[in-house]
């Protein structure tokens, strides 16, 4: 990864090198229980010699089970070393951990809703960048998100959707801060 538009004040480039080695292992217990573990070890090495590197296990465990024949339960639960494509930091750590479900109504309507909760730590690349402005850093936030949706299948082609949800932001730095408030309603076509 190389951000060649930041010129740090020390003339290093800002950017890194990740090498991630790992296994995907995926199963279905039975026919109500799907999972999914991913494993990898990450090593992120930074271009410049002011940014902190990391290394470390990032992880990914996914569960669907099937709990009746109209509802079905979703569980996720990840770490993950990711570059940074906003903000200033060069890269950044983030959990997450989320629930939602699905209930069939009756053949035609089905209720969807969900929560997730995410954390993330922002690595920066430790100079100010020349010709940005200076606004104190982003360190870390955390996300809250709640959604919900009513789907109406019309027939085998086409799907209906009501979808709303919430979700924030509460960072280190209030600049990056927002509540968020949402409602659509689209058509899905098959083709």
């Amino acid at each position: 990864m190389d951000y060649p538009n930041r010129l740090l004040v020390n003339g290093q480039n800002d950017g890194h090198k990740t090498d991630s080695y790992g296994v995907l292992f995926t199963r279905d217990i039975g026919t109500r229980l799907k999972t999914s573990i991913n494993l990898a070890e990450t090593n992120l090495k930074p271009r410049n010699s002011l940014t902190r590197g990391s290394k470390g296990l990032s992880w990914n465990v996914d569960l669907t089970g099937t709990l009746t024949s109209r509802l079905q339960l979703h569980l996720l639960v990840s770490r993950a070393l990711t570059n940074s494509l906003f903000t200033d930091s060069s890269y950044h750590i983030a959990k997450t951990y989320g629930v939602d479900a699905k209930y069939a109504l009756n053949d035609a309507l089905t209720l969807s809703g969900g929560y997730s909760y995410k954390t993330t730590k922002y690595i920066q690349s430790g100079v100010a960048i020349v010709g940005q402005p200076v606004i104190q850093p982003l360190g870390n936030d955390k996300r809250n998100a709640v959604f919900s949706s009513l789907s109406y299948n019309r027939n085998s082609r086409m799907t209906f959707v009501l979808s709303g949800g919430y979700g924030n932001r509460k960072a280190d730095n209030s600049f990056f801060n927002y509540s968020n408030k949402y409602a659509s309603l689209g058509i899905q076509v098959r083709i």
